[in-house]
């Protein structure tokens, strides 16, 4: 997350707006055709694997998994070769840019065995591998890709380099199979059980992508690569609470199957209350800080050339909350439910989102309209994701503490905005954002505390997870 920040301030100022517009774009369609060519492989592997505890079992998961996700890849990246210029100029307007649809088909097929992996790993619970792959292709690979080269403005060769790094992957993935080529025999059973649970989550994996695709790729089609830009910049915001909900998702999926298998659904539903709470509480809190410090976020990450991005920021950041929930309780949903509800949500949440973002286009708001459309399909998507929660018995009672939360936020907004006033010469003459950072690390350690000294449970609990 940290690195892909960073490289996002990178090639902002190497590439300008309207290079990083076409950057954002290319990587909006890998994340929505990846979710079609890998077919789900991810999650169903880690599911399965998580299942099983003999070495033979996993090793059949794995091979059926790998065979499931690259074969549709290897077909896309042989019509794609056939028809780059055509796409070219369908997407980009222009038929120049036929090395970055080709870097696509290099990254789309690398993500098919990187995904593999990555879901095997996860399921054997074996997360410090699984971290250290991410880390590697995800993060510092591209990092030091982005540093040395974007200065160039060569969109399409620094994407290519990204996209060779996942190829990486079958390495690890050749060590795994090889010495047990045996075990392909009998392997029928387990690839009908991972296609079974993955291919319904495709059309939920190709929606859940679309959720932030809409509006770039309405942007690139009524408006200007520009806009583009300034609204993906926008969006990151919702990439903040992938740093809570990204790790547990990744920890929650197996050891949810894990628990629910046993048949200790009480022990679950205390949990969900918990992080439910906890969803709550952050969001507010982070809702309130981005909204106050929009402007000095985008002025010292990327420069005044992006200005236009503060306001779709702020706009953006009222729907964190619900979002963060539908993150939370996705693995958990998956987890304890066959049928693809995760899928149905999201489904009508981008229906909402297409609906409204075409109308507001329709009527002259431009940007600005995408945005609301956005923040509406987000909404909505929050809302369905804990009403399946409420009406399946997950939710029983709970106390979010609101009085409670109301006041601490209060007083921190008040807080925040006082010291801002007081700091708003350093920002604007371009120093560092180190001093917002650090004044919002002890705004949340003091909030949190807060938090423990009012009585919040769930903030009990984790002190008591790391202290003993």
């Amino acid at each position: 997350m940290a690195c892909s920040i960073y490289i996002t301030r990178l090639l902002a100022l190497g590439f300008g707006p309207v290079g990083l517009g076409i950057y954002s774009l290319a990587k909006r369609i890998i994340a929505i055709v990846q979710t079609c060519s890998t077919m789900s492989m991810g999650v169903a592997v880690a599911r399965f694997t998580s299942l099983v505890t003999d070495h033979d079992s996993r090793v059949r998961y794995l091979i059926a998994g790998v065979f499931i996700s690259t074969v549709p890849s290897f077909v896309i990246f042989s019509a794609g070769l056939v028809f780059l210029k055509p796409l070219s100029l369908a997407i980009f307007h222009d038929d120049k840019y036929s090395n970055v649809i080709l870097a696509i088909l290099v990254t789309l097929t690398g993500i098919s065995f990187y995904t593999v992996l990555y879901g095997f790993y996860r399921g054997k619970q074996d997360m410090g591998k699984a971290n250290l792959w991410n880390l590697i292709i995800g993060g510092l690979g591209p990092l030091v890709i982005a540093f040395s080269l974007s200065d160039s403005m060569r969109i399409g060769w620094i994407l290519f380099l990204m996209g060779s790094l996942y190829l990486c992957t079958i390495v690890p993935l050749c060590a795994q199979i090889l010495p047990n080529l045996h075990l392909i025999n009998g392997i029928k059973r387990f690839f009908k059980e991972l296609l079974q649970y993955g291919f319904p989550r495709v059309f939920h994996n190709i929606f859940g992508s679309l959720m932030f695709s809409i509006g770039p790729f309405l942007a690139a089609y009524f408006l200007s690569f520009e806009e583009v830009s300034y609204l993906v910049l926008a969006q990151t915001v919702m990439k903040i609470p992938q740093f809570f909900t990204g790790p547990f998702g990744l920890i929650a999926l197996p050891k949810a199957v894990s628990l629910y298998s046993e048949g200790k659904k009480d022990y679950l539903i205390g949990r969900v209350h918990d992080v439910m709470c906890g969803v709550v509480h952050i969001g507010v809190f982070l809702t309130i800080q981005i909204y106050i410090w929009g402007d000095s976020i985008i002025i010292a990450w990327v420069g005044n050339e992006f200005i236009e991005s503060v306001s779709l920021m702020r706009m953006l950041s009222v729907s964190l909350v619900p979002y963060m929930l539908y993150a939370a309780f996705r693995s958990i949903i998956d987890a304890v439910e066959v049928r693809a509800v995760n899928s149905i949500n999201i489904m009508v949440s981008i229906f909402a989102n297409l609906i409204i973002s075409l109308l507001l286009i329709y009527f002259g708001l431009g940007i600005t309209g995408l945005a609301v459309g956005n923040i509406v399909g987000v909404f909505v998507l929050g809302f369905m994701s804990m009403l399946y929660l409420y009406r399946n018995g997950w939710i029983v009672k709970f106390d979010l503490k609101l009085k409670t939360i109301f006041y601490l936020n209060f007083v921190g907004m008040v807080v925040a905005v006082l010291f801002k006033e007081k700091i708003s010469y350093l920002l604007w003459d371009g120093v560092s954002i180190i001093p917002i950072l650090l004044f919002e690390l002890l705004l949340g350690i003091l909030y949190l505390f807060s938090l423990k000294y009012n009585g919040v449970k769930w903030v009990i609990l984790i002190e008591r997870r790391i202290w003993g």
